[in-house]
């Protein structure tokens, strides 16, 4: 029997609140901080508490449950046993109720345009948490909510202990202490507090007071203007980013009209939403007449601080292809055949692809009706052609090794062939990231002052049980957002020779597996190992800078750019100089001072557009540091990225160098591993690539030459014959 546990026992709680019904509805303003004023002012005139409150997450060792309490100076240990006070807060909570529900039935929302209790009870109880904060000035005590927050906003199970073999589509139970690290649904975590100008949830504002930039008016400015040639990464390097992000990170979303952000009528605008303004003179929009784009919030999350609004990650935290498996248990149910370990997929023209979904309705842009988009573990899967075709490779990797294994132990049922594929595929993947991936962003030093170096010669004995892989917020958020800018404007097809044979327009292939359904994945996989990436620098393409997500029949799309600053800002992201001094840099008090590590000239196009340098979101500041030598880009970015990738390996138990717990490789399964490559990987699974790169995550030189398949190593699956 293999052992791998899950959380099904607990989903009755989480599901509590199906169906209620949404009996008071009221009506909120556009303005977002009017709305959030408004609301303090209805729920909270006589609320006047005198005492200090805590962020409370307990911590309790069981016999196989662990939680962790967090303090920080102004959060104290207190339990909240006042029975008399107690009935005056829930009487305020009720009345908090009838004027939050309009929200949090907004935020209540999922991807798949579906009512998610589990979204909604998190920000029902979050957006009141939040009220109450607003008011008190410091954290909330769990202990004075009702028992369905207070019982999901605490929950706590157990984890075995022994004998575990395999990972928790969930990411549960990897650290056997502190059980919800990493998993899917637990927050963001921080290295530094979240700024917001009330200190809960408005976003900042400048140093000086008053708006920050408005955010297209600084993708314009600073992000439109191409000053470095091409990058020596190659376009797959900048898809694998895509896909390896959202392996990582999901952030909460809701599906609303984001139309409906851009509403003059405050009866009509939905209360979740930021908009992005677009003025007059625009250079792209202004002539399409386009005039503001919508953008909602994250929706709330519960952190240490009960009150202080963080957000949710809705993937696994760790590096185990969750994008590809799914998730969840019932996500990876799906997407099985249910015999000889295999996973789903269709057939089109004799090659094998991803399985075709069959509830993508008007999602994907296609003239052609049988083209429909593709299932995965991640519905972004369909987000762009190219990152299709590297979801379609590691499909037929897992395939393929289920195969092979099925042969060698014809013993096998279907489980632990799936769970065996599963563990080789996920630790090929992660060796390749650690190998090939990582080394251009950081280059060889950096790569050792992090401790991301792999030594094959050398047993690992770095899983640390006090590190938690959880992904940092400014991570998702900001600094592994750097690939947008490795984004080029035309999507290459490449024929046997690596020549290029046609080109597309970037916004032609979003949410369009036309290629694919054509003929053209070889093509697709040699354009992108054969087109140089951008580089890394503060420009990005008008292609994800005004048509993100353009579909056929329109003009224009979203401004990614401008969308990911103003993430940083909903997620309440701290300033540039903040990032600076937690990094141990040199901390700047002038503009004259930035041109220390930033071009005169972008600096002054920094002074141009914000007030002061502590003003500075994070993106511009970071894009626009001159790199690290050997990296691909500057020391904040270095500092971030390297930090968390550091977290994923140290703070994985299942890790594949791991050798030190119930499942781990042999040490000869081991050095098969080590073998395995980029390269490999492609030629066992495309149609007919018989030539590749040694490394394909760099352009073909004399340094990095193109090799026949047949002398690419190979690995050897006759290590996992069961005596």
């Amino acid at each position: 029997m293999i052992e791998v546990e899950n959380l099904e026992e607990y989903r009755p709680l989480l599901q509590e609140r199906r169906n209620a019904p949404l009996q008071h509805r009221i009506k909120h303003a556009c303005n977002r901080q009017t709305a959030e004023i408004k609301i303090i002012a209805a729920v909270l005139v006589c609320f006047t508490i005198g005492v200090t409150f805590i962020a409370l997450k307990k911590s309790s060792t069981d016999s196989g449950s662990t939680e962790t309490i967090l303090k920080t100076d102004e959060e104290v240990l207190w339990h909240y046993n006042n029975n008399e006070e107690r009935e005056v807060f829930l009487r305020l909570w009720n009345n908090a109720n009838e004027t939050l529900l309009p929200m949090m039935e907004s935020y209540g929302k999922s991807a798949n345009e579906k009512d998610d209790d589990r979204s909604k009870l998190y920000a029902h109880c979050e957006l009141i948490l939040e009220t109450v904060k607003r008011s008190l000035k410091h954290c909330v005590s769990l202990e004075i909510l009702p028992n369905k927050c207070k019982k999901l906003l605490s929950m706590k199970f157990k984890c075995k202990k022994d004998g575990i073999r395999y990972r928790n589509w969930d990411g549960s139970c990897n650290n056997l202490q502190h059980s919800d690290w990493g998993m899917t649904g637990d927050k963001f975590d921080r290295w530094l507090r979240a700024t917001y100008t009330d200190d809960v949830s408005i976003p900042r504002q400048s140093v000086y007071g008053g708006e920050l930039p408005p955010v297209r008016y600084l993708s314009n400015l600073l992000f439109s203007h191409k000053t470095l040639p091409d990058s020596n990464a190659t376009t797959l390097f900048t898809q694998f980013g895509l896909f390896l992000d959202h392996d990582m990170v999901l952030p909460d979303i809701i599906n609303g009209n984001e139309l409906s952000c851009c509403e003059t009528d405050p009866k009509k605008c939905n209360p979740s939403c930021m908009k992005i303004d677009i003025p007059q003179d625009d250079p792209f929009y202004g002539p399409l007449n386009v005039t503001c784009k919508g953008f909602f919030r994250s929706p709330p999350f519960t952190g240490t601080c009960p009150g202080l609004r963080e957000q949710q990650n809705r993937m696994t935290s760790y590096i185990d292809s969750s994008s590809m498996y799914g998730p969840s248990h019932e996500e990876a149910r799906i997407l099985r055949v249910g015999k000889k370990g295999l996973m789903r997929y269709s057939t089109i023209h004799h090659s094998t692809f991803l399985p075709k979904s069959k509830d993508s309705g008007n999602a994907c842009y296609t003239e052609h009706a049988n083209n429909s988009c593709f299932l995965s573990g991640d519905f972004r899967a369909n987000m762009i052609m190219p990152l299709m075709a590297i979801h379609t490779i590691w499909l037929r990797e897992h395939n393929r090794i289920a195969s092979e294994l099925s042969q060698i132990n014809p013993k096998w049922d279907d489980e632990t062939l799936y769970q065996e594929t599963r563990k080789i595929t996920i630790a090929e993947y992660q060796h390749i990231i650690y190998k090939e991936y990582l080394p251009i962003i950081f280059g060889y030093e950096k790569m050792k002052e992090f401790g991301l170096i792999i030594e094959e010669d050398k047993p690992y004995n770095g899983y640390d049980i006090n590190v938690n892989a959880g992904i940092r917020n400014a991570f998702a958020s900001a600094a592994f957002r750097f690939g947008h800018a490795l984004v080029q404007s035309k999507v290459q097809l490449r024929d046997e020779n690596y020549n290029v044979k046609d080109e597309m327009p970037l916004h032609d292939t979003y949410l369009n597996p036309n290629v694919l359904y054509d003929g053209g994945y070889d093509d697709a996989v040699r354009g992108m190992v054969g087109q140089k990436a951008q580089e890394s620098d503060h420009y990005t393409t008008e292609e994800i800078r005004g048509r993100l997500f353009q579909s056929l029949n329109l003009t224009n799309g979203n401004d990614l750019t401008a969308m990911s600053i103003l993430r940083g800002r909903d997620h309440g992201i701290p300033p540039y100089l903040k990032w600076r001094e937690f990094c141990k840099l040199p901390v700047p008090n002038s503009w004259e001072d930035m041109k220390n590590f930033m071009k005169k000239d972008y600096v002054e196009t920094l002074k141009e557009a914000y007030r002061s340098i502590e003003d500075i979101d994070l993106i511009p500041g970071g894009l626009g540091e001159q790199h690290v030598e050997g990296a691909l880009v500057g020391p904040t970015y270095i500092c971030l990225i390297g930090k968390q990738f550091s977290h994923s390996r140290k703070g994985d138990r299942f890790w594949y160098e791991n050798l030190n717990h119930a499942g781990a490789f042999t040490k000869d399964q081991l050095k098969e591993i080590y073998k395995i490559s980029h390269a490999r990987i492609i030629c066992d699974n495309s149609d007919n690539i018989l030539k590749i790169p040694k490394n394909p995550f760099f352009t073909i030189s004399d340094e990095n030459p193109i090799l026949d398949c047949d002398d690419v190593p190979k690995l050897d699956l006759n290590l996992w014959k069961e005596m």
